[in-house]
């Protein structure tokens, strides 16, 4: 155990914990064991999924997140390789950037209507990906965002949105066409 900055910390085995009055933090490459069925259950007195929480956790094929998360960290679910499908729950404000980067398995998504912006890269090479819907409070999408989502049929921009980055949609060759909303301003 080491203490720094006031705040001890436990390190085994490779998992972080920072011990708080909540636990807001799991650093490790399976916070949670998935189970016989590759599926994990989030305790509810989780806040966060940290940065990384479940990176390259290859036998995650399901996850259920609480109504208590409000926000998922970068690279949470980043090389997932086996996660199918994922529901993010209405209180998520923020998702932080690669955070299903590799998911090549993940063939849809829900994204809760509180979520204003899709950060850069988040579903970078989601290859299985098929389709998405966008929230209506969205007004921007990241660079990279859905870069080589090479599954991806149909998207539904909300039309709120005004900005979208450099190379959003690159190699996202199913896509046949794309509507746009009146209110974009900015396409990278």
């Amino acid at each position: 155990m080491w203490i720094d900055s006031g705040r001890p910390w436990i390190v085994i085995y490779g998992i972080l914990l920072v011990l708080a009055r909540q636990l807001t933090l799991v650093f490790a490459g399976c916070a949670i064991q998935p189970d016989a069925n590759g599926h994990v259950d989030i305790p509810s007195s989780w806040t966060s999924i940290g940065y990384g929480a479940f990176y390259d956790c290859t036998s995650l094929e399901t996850v259920s997140i609480p109504d208590s998360v409000t926000s998922i960290g970068g690279d949470a679910f980043s090389g997932c390789t086996s996660l199918d499908s994922i529901v993010i729950p209405k209180g998520v404000q923020s998702i932080g950037i690669n955070a299903f980067y590799g998911c090549t398995s993940l063939t849809s998504i829900i994204i809760p209507d509180r979520l204003t912006s899709i950060v850069d890269y988040v579903f970078f090479s989601c290859t299985s990906l098929t389709k998405i819907i966008l929230p209506e409070g969205l007004t921007s999408v990241g660079t990279h965002a859905f870069y080589r989502c090479e599954s991806l049929t149909s998207i539904t921009l909300p039309e709120e949105l005004t900005s979208i980055g450099d190379a959003a949609f690159l190699s996202c060759k199913s896509i046949a066409s794309i509507n746009l909303p009146m209110r974009l301003t900015s396409i990278g």
